[in-house]
Parts: C-alpha cells; sequence; structure tokens
C-alpha cells in the first residue's frame, strides 16, 4: 500500500488535504535481474503498471547470445531468434489488463535453450472516474465550501487527487475538501483524478454562489391607515442582488407567518388596530427584516341622527313639511363620531336639486347658485355623517315647496231687516292639501279690534253692532308661513225694507242701494237748471246714512207721502228734520238672472236677447256691465222730470241661463207726490229691433195703471197691454243682492 499527502493551498485560506489509496500489483519472474545469474525478462525497468502498449524489454541471461521474446507461454511461437541485447521496444499482447512477455534464451542456433521465462505489467490506457459526493448548496447562504470526492479506478487504481478553486494552480489535495472565508460571489472548484499508471480524468467543475447578504423587501401598495372596508389588500416587492428573490412569508396580527405572494389579500378582518408584515427570502437561504404596516379598520357608522328642520330667509322657523322659499337652511342633530356631513336636496325621483355640500356644523344653508328648487314640488333634504374611517350614517327629511298663499273667497255682509247684525260667507283652501294651518277672522270699528279662530268655518255672523264704519278681515296661514288677507270694508246703517211695498219686505230682496236728497238750496238749483237729471243727486245731493233693499221694482203710479221707515223703527228725516217723501234719489245695485226655478220649462225664463224698459216718475236710467271689471254702459235712458213715461232700450241683452249681468237702476223723484217705478223686460224674436213698442217714450198719469189708485193692470191700460205683448215685469228671483 502506498500513502501520499498532498498540502493544496488556496486563495481564500490554507487547507490541508489528505488523499489516500491503495493498489497490489502481483509479478512471476523466473529471477531478478540484479543480482541473479539465471535468464530473466523486466517490462518498463519492473514498473507495475503502464498505460501504453508500447513497453521497453530489459533482458539479462549470462554465457547466452541470443534471445526468443514472444507472447506465447510456451515460448514455441510468435518471436525470432535474435541477438541479445539489453534492452529492447516490444508491444504488449494485451491491453487494460494484466500483460504477459515470455522469453528465453541460447548460445548459438541450435544450442540449448534456457527454460521459457515470463515478465508481467498491468495495462491500464483508461482514465479514472471522478465525481463529487457532495457539494455546497448553490446558491449558498454560507462563506465555506466542503467537497467530498469519489474517485474510481479498476485496474491500476486511483493515485491521487488534484483541486483547485478558482484559478488557483491544480495540488493535490485528498476525498474531503474544506473551503473556508470566501467571499459573496460566484466560485468554481475543479477535481482530477490520476490512476497509477498516470491516466489522468477529464476535469470536474462545480460552480456555485455564494450569498450571505439578505434580500430587502418593500410594501408598494397598502390599504388606507384608517379604513372602513375588511378587505386589505397589500402589493410587495422584494430585491436582492445576489442569488436573487426565491419567495416571500406574510403575517397578519398574531397569526403565524405563512408564504404568499403578491397582492396578499384579507378578506374579513375585524374593526381594530392591524398590523402586516412581509419578508423576503432570497435563493440562498437568507431572509429579510420585515416590512412592516399598521392600519385600523373601524367599520362601525357614526351615530344615528336626525334632521330637525328646515327653513328658508327671511324666515327662520323651522319646519317639519312645507318650506316657504328657494334656498333651504337644513337642520340636524349630531352624529355621534362624525367628522363631516355632506348635505344635499334630492328630488322625488332621487335626482340632485341642491347639490352636495360637505360641512362640519349642524347645519347648512343653500343659496341660488348651488340650488334650484320649483314651487309645489316635493323634495327629500338627505344628509350623510361620515366618520375618520369614512363610515357614513343618512337620514332623510321630506318637505314641499310652497310659496303660494291660501285662497280666501269672501262675500257679504248679509243684507237682513236687522242692519246690526252681518253674515260673511268664506271659503279657504291651499293649493296643497292639508296644508291649511289657521284662519283668522278680524273685526274692526272705531279702532277696537276683535279677533277670533275661524278655523274650519265657512261662514260668521257678528249681531248688535254698532252703527258707522266696520272693517272684516280674514287671515289664512298654510304651514309653510305663507299668508292671505282678504277683506271688506262696510258701514252699518238704518235698513230702508222696501218702502214702496204694500208689505214690508224682510230685507233680503235682490236690489240693494244708497239713497240721497236735495235740501232747500239744492232743490233751487235743481230746479233752475236747463234740463233736470239723477246725476245732480249724486254729484250734489246728501246721502242718507242708510240702505235700501228692494225686492224688485213693480211700482205703480202712486201716492208718495209715508217716507223712507227704517228697521231701527225709525223714518228717514232731511236735515230740515221733516219727512223725507221728495227731491230724493236712489242708487240700486244687483245681479240680473234668467228665473229658472219653476219645473215647468214652459214657464221659466228663455235663454235669447232681451230689450228693456223704465216706466217711471220722475227720471231713471238703466245700466248693465258683463263683469266686475268693466264699465257700466246705459240700456234704458228715461231720465228728467216728467210724469208716468215709459223709456225702452234701443239694443237688446243676452241673457244665458245661469250666468248673471250686473245691473245698476238710478232715480230719483221730483216735487211731490206721486212716483212710479217699474223694470220690465220681453225677449226680442229674430229679426225683431228693440225699442219699437208702441208705447216706448209715451207718458200720462194714467197711461199704465189708470186712475187714481193706479191698479188697473188689465190690457184697458198700458201695463196690460204690455203684457199682451210678451212684456214681463221683472220678479224677485230674477234679482240678485251683490
Amino acid at each position: 500500500m502506498a500513502r501520499r499527502l498532498l498540502v493544496l493551498a488556496i486563495v481564500a485560506g490554507l487547507v490541508v488535504i489528505g488523499f489516500q489509496n491503495c493498489g497490489q500489483v502481483q509479478f512471476t519472474a523466473t529471477s531478478q535481474l540484479k543480482g541473479m545469474s539465471g535468464p530473466a525478462i523486466l517490462i518498463n525497468g519492473g514498473a507495475r503498471f503502464t498505460k501504453s502498449a508500447n513497453v521497453t524489454l530489459t533482458t539479462s541471461s549470462e554465457k547466452t547470445t541470443e534471445m526468443y521474446i514472444t507472447n506465447d507461454p510456451n515460448c514455441h511461437t510468435g518471436g525470432l531468434w535474435e541477438k541479445q541485447t539489453p534492452s529492447s521496444p516490444w508491444v504488449l499482447g494485451q491491453e487494460n489488463q494484466e500483460a504477459r512477455v515470455y522469453g528465453k534464451f541460447r548460445t548459438v542456433a541450435g544450442g540449448e535453450e534456457t527454460a521459457c521465462v515470463e515478465a508481467r505489467i498491468i495495462h491500464d490506457s483508461i482514465s479514472p472516474d471522478v465525481q463529487f459526493k457532495t457539494t455546497p448548496l448553490n446558491p449558498s447562504g454560507i462563506s465555506d465550501g466542503a467537497f467530498e470526492i469519489d474517485a474510481q479506478d479498476s485496474l491500476s487504481g486511483v493515485d491521487h487527487l488534484e483541486c483547485r478553486s478558482g484559478q488557483d494552480p491544480f495540488a493535490h489535495c485528498n476525498v474531503v475538501v474544506a473551503l473556508h472565508g470566501l467571499t459573496d460571489d460566484q466560485h468554481s472548484f475543479q477535481v482530477r483524478a490520476v490512476d497509477k499508471a498516470g491516466n489522468m480524468s477529464a476535469d470536474l467543475d462545480y460552480d456555485w454562489l455564494i450569498d450571505t447578504t439578505a434580500p430587502t423587501v418593500q410594501i408598494t401598495k397598502m390599504p388606507l391607515s384608517l379604513s372602513s372596508t375588511a378587505l386589505a389588500s397589500f402589493e410587495f416587492t422584494g430585491v436582492d442582488s445576489g442569488s436573487g428573490v426565491k419567495s416571500y412569508l406574510c403575517q397578519i396580527d398574531a397569526t403565524p407567518a405563512q408564504p404568499c405572494t403578491s397582492p396578499m389579500i384579507y378578506m374579513t378582518l375585524a374593526s381594530s388596530i392591524h398590523k402586516f408584515q412581509v419578508w423576503a427570502q432570497d435563493m440562498a437561504g437568507n431572509t429579510s427584516a420585515p416590512a412592516t404596516y399598521q392600519f385600523t379598520i373601524d367599520n362601525v357608522p357614526p351615530g344615528n341622527f336626525n334632521i330637525t328642520g328646515v327653513t328658508a330667509p327671511p324666515d327662520d322657523t323651522k319646519v317639519d313639511t312645507w318650506l316657504k322659499g328657494y334656498t333651504p337652511t337644513v337642520y340636524w342633530t349630531t352624529s355621534a363620531d362624525a367628522v363631516n356631513y355632506k348635505v344635499s336636496i334630492l328630488k322625488q325621483d332621487l335626482s340632485t336639486a341642491c347639490a352636495e355640500q360637505t360641512t362640519t356644523a349642524t347645519n347648512f344653508g343653500f343659496t341660488a347658485a348651488n340650488c334650484t328648487l320649483t314651487n309645489l314640488t316635493s323634495y327629500k333634504a338627505q344628509v350623510v355623517a361620515s366618520d375618520s374611517a369614512n363610515n357614513s350614517t343618512s337620514t332623510v327629511f321630506n318637505f314641499v315647496v310652497d310659496t303660494t298663499p291660501p285662497m280666501i273667497t269672501l262675500v257679504g255682509p248679509d243684507v237682513t231687516s236687522n242692519p246690526q247684525s252681518a253674515t260673511f260667507h268664506f271659503s279657504v283652501a291651499d293649493q296643497t292639501p292639508g296644508e291649511l294651518d289657521t284662519v283668522t277672522c278680524y273685526r274692526t270699528h272705531n279702532g277696537q279690534t276683535v279677533q277670533q279662530s275661524c278655523d274650519g268655518l265657512t261662514q260668521i255672523t257678528y249681531n248688535n253692532l254698532d252703527f258707522g264704519d266696520q272693517t272684516f278681515k280674514i287671515v289664512a296661514d298654510d304651514k309653510a308661513g305663507n299668508e292671505s288677507t282678504q277683506e271688506i270694508d262696510w258701514k252699518v246703517t238704518p235698513l230702508i225694507c222696501d218702502p214702496f211695498a204694500a208689505i214690508t219686505g224682510d230685507c233680503k230682496g235682490g236690489l240693494v242701494g244708497d239713497l240721497f236728497y236735495l235740501d232747500a238750496a239744492l232743490q233751487t238749483q235743481f230746479n233752475a237748471l236747463p234740463q233736470q237729471t239723477v246725476q245732480f243727486f249724486y254729484d250734489s245731493g246728501i246721502k242718507i246714512d242708510a240702505t235700501i233693499n228692494l225686492s224688485q221694482l213693480l211700482i205703480p203710479t202712486r201716492n208718495f207721502d209715508q217716507g223712507f221707515p227704517t228697521s231701527s223703527g225709525n223714518t228717514i228725516k232731511n236735515s230740515a228734520g221733516t219727512t223725507l217723501y221728495e227731491y230724493f234719489a236712489m242708487r240700486l245695485n244687483s245681479f240680473l238672472h234668467l228665473d229658472m226655478s219653476n219645473p215647468d220649462p214652459a214657464q221659466q225664463d228663455q235663454e235669447g236677447n232681451y230689450e228693456f224698459a223704465l216706466i217711471s216718475d220722475d227720471g231713471a236710467i238703466l245700466k248693465e256691465k258683463d263683469d266686475a271689471n268693466s264699465a257700466y254702459s246705459t240700456i234704458v235712458t228715461n231720465d228728467g222730470n216728467h210724469s208716468v213715461r215709459m223709456g225702452c232700450s234701443s239694443k237688446t241683452v243676452s241673457m244665458l241661463a245661469n250666468v248673471g249681468r250686473a245691473i245698476q237702476v238710478e232715480y230719483y223723484q221730483g216735487p211731490r207726490y206721486e212716483i212710479a217705478l217699474t223694470l220690465m223686460w220681453r225677449k226680442v224674436a229674430a229679426g225683431q229691433t228693440a225699442g219699437t213698442d208702441p208705447l216706448c217714450n209715451k207718458s200720462g198719469r194714467d197711461l199704465f195703471w189708470g186712475p187714481s189708485p193706479f191698479n188697473n193692470y188689465t190690457n184697458a191700460y198700458g201695463y196690460g197691454q204690455l203684457v199682451d205683448r210678451g212684456w214681463k215685469a221683472l220678479n224677485p228671483k230674477n234679482f240678485v243682492a251683490p
């Protein structure tokens, strides 16, 4: 057995490596050449191994001169007798195994031959085989490298190993090689084996990377530091300049770290403070320091709250349903944990009416620049409270914009037999059902006002009124704060009830008017006029502080010396204190209607064109108009001082069912005592002309009702003749008080 020791110098340090191998070769020779007298052969000087078939033979035999060299073990064939020489070349007959050479010697040809001797040597031309049993990891996270080498040779056996690290020269080494103090870099190691025949294996290479530097890792995308969502997504990246990043480990809170990839998503995190960590690992097994991110999940919404009301300038009263104005201010209570509020106004289809605004206060006033509202429209005020994590709680408030005041219809006062009692009829409505809030009635007299609620009423009656000027006012307010007012000024005066009737009426007639008279001085002026007219009474006469009421105008010629009794029991007197029965005038107002009350259609007034006539003593005028806003036009003129005369209209008036026409009758009586005032009409047939009756403009004290007592209604006189020709005195149902 042979032992060799190899000392190998490595760049990174001094490593002592030993290699041990044993090989045995057997030789069978007749004798040793040196010191032996018998014949002998040596191959390559007695070497144990050869890698070449071409060898050198050394022969020795005393007292011989020729030799016979052969590969025949019996020395019979295969050779030639030749001159014996101490050394000669030979080609082995066997390769890669134990080879033998045979020979014999003699002195002369044909002489005695020596015995056949042999020489042996192992022929080995096959290189040994070398393998790594162990190597460093590639890449490796340590600065040392350890190799274990396995070399095999089946013939001559391994003689030794040669190793080198990097570009160092090869040096003998053992089967175990340890390298220390290597730097972070790419490294190489080579080994080759040499057998005892001198064959050398091919170089066996091993390259590996040493990387002892840990990678770095960075979180590149993370959730907000404060978030309301239970989902958290992280993106991260690692950097390693050596072996490269191999994998990552992630950890959330105290749970075990686990392998992960980017992005790492956590789906159902609780509302709390959380800590996320990620590590990068490189191919060499180095682990980075963790990248850490701490964040808070808060998915608990702010506290509940409510909108307390909405206002609109200039009114600052909070309303609960209706709003009077187009620039609302919304008020709400505080929401716990809220950091801001988003307020908007929505239409019923949830489209935007007032753009969303953000505030930290608990109210916000919109302006015309960011809000467009329309009247009589429903809206929703919406406020969304948000906390720091953007959790939200919302509340909605419904309201209606209403800038239209309630509608009031007021009629009155009713004329009754008692002028000191007045009834007003009214209706109050709002365009938005259910919005009407309060209705209040006021009556004022001599600076004193009496107020009372008229909620739910349609009329109100005042009794025991003092004579004089009065004002009735009704005020309606809706819940949006809109207000309407209607008022009527009237005067409580004595009431003259149908003084020309045989029986005094109940003062519910359809003709209502004023009474005028002339004192002595005015009578003189009047009589001096070239033409007397009723207008003089209105322009210059004295107005009686009383109201006259008539049921109809059917006053035939009659004496009038009783004057005008009033509802208070007194009789109207002139300024001289005497009873008024001459030089007086009336101006009566009414609404003229067709009388459709009779169930027999033939007895009803028929729609059509009508002509009119006034039979009067003295002057009388009939005027009419289509509506309250137009001026009166004169229909019949029968003015001036004259005896009983019939004045006729020169045009017709269209009368329709259920359509009234405002009329005014002006009448005056000059010197005492007889008076007459009758209003008649007749439907005009197609093609017939108004004002053509034979009695038009005819006059005479007895012409129409006969002589005193003037009560003949037959056709013996004018009135009966008129009736026969289709004329009719208007009855009380044709008149409706204004």
